[in-house]
């Protein structure tokens, strides 16, 4: 292996107990920080494995990343997949993202719904360090990063109510638009404010 490595938790979480080592002499002390951190945090609830047994050291792989929704039938039959470039994240979250259609991202999500077989919804993530692709992360769950997805034009909830209503899927609820730059913000709301009052509309 070449250095540097990334020490992080096999069930992470917003970036939770990730570390780095630039030198041999940096692992051992990254090592016990990353298990001490996961001690303290609710990552050690999520696995049966001990904290000393639930760290991944692996190669920092360098290049452009990509988040990969793939969308599966409630038989585990591959539908779609929506694949957003990564520009800027934040705690393990994507804070600003582009829509794309590259061809070899379309094929490893098929890849990966065809041969993981799940129900539903599950994402990814990739890099290509310019010659390689290398699936770094599978998240079995709807990830922080499906609102670009559905803000783009997918509708992965409305396809789930009508698959397991035994109704058709519309295509236009498995498609994105393309070269869409999306970004996340934070607003500030008053806690005393119910819903109807700060959505009069709705």
């Amino acid at each position: 292996m070449a250095f540097p490595l990334m020490i992080k938790p096999r069930n992470g979480s917003a970036s939770i107990g990730v570390e780095t080592a630039h030198k041999i002499e940096d692992i051992e002390h990254a090592y016990q920080h990353a298990v001490n951190t996961v001690k303290e945090s609710p990552l050690d609830d999520a696995t049966a494995k001990e904290a000393e047994n639930n760290i991944l050291i692996e190669e920092i792989i360098e290049g452009d990343k990509y988040s990969l929704d793939i969308f599966n039938d409630l038989e585990g039959r591959f539908c779609a997949s929506f694949i957003r470039k990564q520009l800027q994240m934040r705690g393990g979250d994507v804070d600003r993202c582009i829509t794309v259609h590259q061809p070899e991202l379309v094929e490893i999500a098929r890849k990966m719904g065809e041969h993981l077989g799940h129900a539903g919804y599950m994402n990814a993530d990739v890099f290509f360090n310019g010659d390689d692709y290398y699936v770094i992360d599978i998240n079995p769950r709807f990830g922080g990063g499906y609102a670009f997805s559905h803000h783009a034009g997918a509708d992965v909830p409305s396809a789930i109510i009508a698959l397991t209503a035994g109704k058709a899927v519309k295509e236009e609820w498995l498609t994105t638009r393309p070269n869409l730059e999306l970004a996340r913000h934070d607003i500030v709301v008053p806690i005393e404010k119910t819903f109807s009052e700060l959505h009069p509309s709705r």
